[in-house]
């Protein structure tokens, strides 16, 4: 697989949302990301499957790539105004 992996959000009651960007495991731009850099724990081992039945149970008339990973949230925070969370 090539190109930048995807983008991934989780919401769930109770919890700060999670957003972020599973990235392709030896992708040749890995290194080079002049704004982020790129964490180990956001690069994901993709697995090709043919086309068919995906783990949705959805029919997938095209071969399709699937990413295992475990994401942790964060109990909600109790700070009102959600810039006052991100980091600086």
């Amino acid at each position: 697989m090539t190109g930048h992996g995807g983008e991934v959000r989780i919401d769930h009651a109770g919890f700060d949302p999670l957003v972020t960007h599973i990235f392709v495991d030896g992708d040749e731009y890995l290194d080079s990301d002049c704004v982020f850099g790129v964490r180990s724990s956001c690069i994901g081992k993709y697995r090709q499957h043919e086309a068919g039945v995906a783990p949705d149970g959805s029919k997938q008339p095209k071969a399709f790539f699937t990413n295992d990973s475990t994401f942790v949230l964060e109990r909600e925070s109790r700070v009102s105004d959600p810039a006052a969370r991100a980091p600086a």
